[in-house]
């Protein structure tokens, strides 16, 4: 998530890194400039043992495997094309950086840790997060996530068991159709952790970092909190080849929305009466209050927050897919913001509904009434 208030301290300390690339790394036509500086003041970031790769729109400073980073460089292109294809069939303006984006890209999470606490960024429970200040996007090699030791163990137990079973003579075919039946459950496990962090951190920070450097968010200014997360859950969706997904409905987000809603079972039928209780119990807030408080997502010990993005994405979406010239309209109003000026909840509010119209209870009921009628998958 984007926090304004980030600052760099500490400069970790510089190694022999080198930049290394190969000859589909070298500028294309089009492709932003190299600015040798800057990737050296980057590698300094990352530190002893990283290295260079420079994507068609990205430095990255890494020190993971190859395979590793080949995965992550699929997801960062893949969600800077959805942003930008977006912006146009959106009618929303879209600079394009002149030099390539910057990312750091942590093999070990406590290092990646070390680095998140240098930025004053509390990095519990995060696998990335996007510095406006310095304009990095620094991820950890999801693979090496603390929460994921203790699967990756019985992922490394179950493999040797196999291969004990299979050199037995005679060979156990129970045992070892079980044993693989349970390795594919662990791994399958695994996946969808390592997934629905990948787009939870990858593509929805590279978001953010994509929408700045293009001119949607203002670097500096006070921009409204609901609309930057917003904004970024719409790119958290499968890549595909040609982007991130961003046409599709974001399952992870509206499985929240209903679960917030429907007493923790998403499948079934919710009520209009539902959203009242949401609001009254605060896992929701009226829409008047989302849209007013700027700073609600720097609270990062709110039990509520992961309500108040589903709330934000689906706001996001409503106006994107119901209200899309008015949309475009008020993105223009806010990217006419000055940086360092100050904003109220009263004027946030009065922008808000100076492009949309009144932020009433009729509002809302229209709101959630699209947003219950979205086709829900639950998950496989």
């Amino acid at each position: 998530m984007v926090r304004a208030e980030l600052l760099l301290l500490v400069l970790l300390a510089v190694g022999t890194a080198r930049p290394v690339w190969g000859q589909s790394d070298e500028p294309a036509d089009g492709s932003p400039e190299i600015d040798a500086a800057d990737e050296a003041k980057l590698l300094q970031l990352g530190g002893p043992g990283f290295r260079l790769r420079r994507t068609e729109h990205f430095a990255i400073a890494y020190d993971t495997p190859d395979e590793t980073l080949r995965a992550l460089i699929s997801r960062l292109e893949a969600t800077y094309n959805s942003v930008y294809r977006f912006c146009k069939i959106n009618t929303i303006e879209a600079e394009r950086p002149t030099t390539r984006l910057q990312v750091l890209f942590f093999d070990d999470y406590d290092v990646y840790g070390r680095y998140a606490a240098s930025a004053r960024f509390d990095h519990r429970g995060s696998a990335g997060f996007y510095n406006q200040r310095n304009n990095v996007a620094s991820f950890a090699n999801v693979l090496n996530l603390p929460e994921l030791s203790g699967l990756n163990r019985k992922i490394e137990q179950s493999e040797a068991r196999i291969e004990r079973l299979k050199a037995a003579r005679p060979v156990n075919r129970r045992a070892l159709k079980s044993e693989t039946k349970e390795l594919t459950r662990l791994v399958n496990e695994r996946d969808r952790i390592v997934e629905r962090t990948n787009r939870l951190a990858v593509q929805h920070e590279t978001a953010h970092q994509v929408l700045f450097n293009a001119g949607v968010h203002v670097f500096g200014a006070q921009n409204p909190g609901w609309l930057v997360e917003g904004m970024a859950t719409l790119f958290e969706t499968p890549p595909s080849s040609s982007g991130a997904g961003m046409g599709a409905t974001n399952q992870m987000r509206l499985e929240d929305f209903r679960r917030c809603l429907g007493a923790g079972e998403p499948s079934g039928r919710i009520r209009p009466e539902d959203l009242e209780v949401a609001f009254a119990s605060g896992k929701f807030l009226r829409l008047h209050e989302l849209v007013g408080d700027a700073r609600l997502f720097s609270r990062r010990d709110d039990p509520n927050l992961v309500h108040y993005y589903s709330e934000a994405w689906s706001l996001v979406c409503y106006l994107q897919r119901q209200k899309r010239e008015q949309f475009a309209e008020y993105l223009r109003l806010l990217s006419r913001r000055k940086p360092g000026e100050p904003t109220t909840p009263r004027r946030e509010l009065a922008d808000f509904e100076g492009v949309f119209g009144l932020l009433d209870e009729r509002f809302e009921r229209r709101w959630a009434a699209f947003v219950l009628g979205l086709r829900f998958k639950p998950p496989g």
